[in-house]
């Protein structure tokens, strides 16, 4: 089930977007089902973390308040649930993809590069709305309304070429665009990804873990007091 799960979940995905909704790639010979994929597994990744990662200091209350340790080994333990989940479903993709005619290239070796950078910034944004959902319950809810928006403001379904001109400034601002594009050039065109469009999210990965963190250890001594 472990590998079932992912796998009918991505592939009814695809079927459905492609062919009822008929939404497809249709500047290139690239199936669609395969097109998708490639973005809709690191998204899975940045919605589950973030959305697990706002619950997970105040989902440990007990421990919390019973024993001392570190509190962010209790973040760093939820974006390993997250990468593990995940990984399945990247081997249902790799499956999807090779029924599709789409196979494994050399350019793999390029993904835990992408992986690192997609984890920093994930990590970033997990220290701090964890913390900060200690001190305001509703961030969680609030979280799920922006992952079902940004879902459908970045070019998962879609090529980012699909924007109208006066809409680009929102993809520009989104670090998660580049990264998605790059992983669509490893796994879809079999290409070495533009290592200049990575720049931006790199750099704002490192400064969201940096603050992410600064403001987790700030607000870290309350947690006990707050939950």
């Amino acid at each position: 089930w472990i590998i079932l799960l992912p796998l009918a979940t991505s592939g009814v995905l695809a079927f459905v977007f492609s062919e009822f909704l008929r939404i497809g790639v249709t500047t290139s010979d690239v199936p669609f089902v395969t097109f998708f994929l490639a973005a809709l597994v690191p998204w899975t990744l940045f919605q589950q973390s973030i959305t697990k990662g706002s619950t997970s200091i105040f989902n440990q209350i007990g421990l919390i308040i019973q024993v001392y340790f570190p509190r962010e080994i209790l973040v760093l333990i939820t974006l390993g649930e997250a990468l593990v989940d995940v990984f399945f479903m990247f081997l249902a993709m790799l499956l999807i993809n090779a029924i599709s005619g789409v196979w494994p290239n050399w350019f793999y070796l390029y993904l835990p590069l992408l992986i690192l950078i997609q984890g920093v910034f994930m990590l970033g944004l997990m220290l701090f709305l964890g913390s900060l959902s200690v001190l305001v319950r509703d961030i969680p809810q609030l979280v799920g309304v922006v992952m079902q928006l940004l879902f459908y403001m970045s070019p998962i379904l879609y090529p980012a070429s699909f924007i109208p001109e006066r809409y680009r400034f929102i993809l520009a601002i989104n670090p998660l665009v580049p990264l998605f594009q790059a992983y669509r050039d490893v796994i879809v065109y079999a290409k070495t990804p533009d290592f200049s469009t990575l720049y931006f999210p790199l750099v704002v990965s490192i400064i969201v873990l940096f603050m992410g963190y600064v403001y987790f250890k700030s607000k870290e001594d309350g947690f006990a007091d707050r939950l």
